[in-house]
């Protein structure tokens, strides 16, 4: 009975310095784990070695961080780690001086070149917007629901771009890679370019004599004019910086509106006149994105004239 108790207190003797070899509990309430050493200043634990798993058992569902002096990493199991916050139901912020993204031809295939963006982007709308409280907690980023915020919303995206738009589940909704957008941003402005650039071709061939023409069709003749409205081409046309569009109002009219619309319909802005006789508006370069624009009158509910205008870089 001796020899079996003294065996059980040996064996407990050299359990515990094993343990004790493996994990180190410091006075200052520090704890190393494959260490000797008491973990730097400010730090409670300090686990050694290359690489540490976190995992639930019994899915193993897990998270490894590999450190080294080169280059740390962290992955999952699943191949996706979410920076969200499930006892507030919040996202996190995550803020970082550079993002890089993976991007070699060699991890690609299928690769086709994109096109007809343009369109796809008039169908987009940016917009500013608030965050609601309980999609952000204050309590933890900077970013409060009183701050600006300005982006797309994602299920405006996914009619358009449905591969950019992510569903996780219905509490946490929809999420947008918005760097997929850069790729159809670029494409998008090379069409217009290409638009431009076509029409840019078209002005210089038709030579001095058809451009004295124009900007003689820019004023108004009074004596064709007097019994109706009349609305004349914009000049210069292209125009970069800015360009005057005149028009003529009989006394008769109520109510006139010059209106500007891009391509698809949409209408960018609308000018009300009322300076009867011979009159003119200024549209300055700024006030709209370079492109091919239609622009009307209307007086009285009635369209007098539509007529094209181009906006260079």
């Amino acid at each position: 009975m001796k020899t079996k108790l003294i065996f059980i207190t040996f064996v407990s003797i050299l359990t515990c310095f094993c343990l004790n070899a493996q994990i180190q509990v410091f006075s200052a309430g520090q704890t190393t784990v494959g260490g000797t050493t008491a973990p730097p200043s400010g730090y409670f634990a300090h686990l050694y070695g290359l690489r540490s798993l976190i995992g639930a058992y019994p899915t193993y569902s897990s998270i490894t961080i590999q450190s080294s002096s080169s280059d740390p990493r962290i992955w999952s199991s699943s191949g996706v780690i979410v920076f969200y916050n499930s006892n507030t139901s919040t996202f996190n912020n995550i803020q970082v001086l550079n993002c890089a993204q993976y991007s070699d031809s060699n991890g690609k295939t299928n690769i086709k070149p994109l096109s007809n963006c343009l369109n796809d982007v008039r169908k987009l709308q940016g917009v500013s917007y608030n965050w609601k409280n309980n999609a952000v907690n204050p309590k933890l980023t900077k970013t409060t629901p009183d701050q600006l915020q300005y982006g797309l919303i994602a299920q405006d995206v996914e009619k358009v771009v449905p591969d950019l738009v992510t569903t996780i589940d219905s509490s946490k909704g929809k999420l947008l890679t918005y760097s997929g957008l850069i790729p159809i941003l670029i494409e998008a402005i090379k069409e217009q370019q290409l638009q431009i650039d076509s029409l840019k071709q078209l002005v210089n061939k038709k030579g001095t004599s058809s451009l004295k023409s124009a900007e003689i069709s820019t004023e108004v003749d009074a004596a064709t004019i007097i019994e109706k409205a009349a609305l004349a081409q914009n000049a210069p046309n292209p125009f970069s910086v800015a360009t005057t569009i005149n028009y003529y109002l009989p006394e008769t009219v109520r109510q006139a509106t010059i209106n500007i619309y891009d391509l698809t319909g949409i209408q960018i802005k609308s000018i009300p006149v009322s300076l009867k006789g011979n009159g003119s508006i200024t549209i300055n370069g700024y006030e709209l994105r370079p492109g091919i624009f239609i622009y009307n009158l209307i007086t009285d509910g009635q369209e007098v004239a539509s007529k094209r205008m181009v906006l260079t870089q």
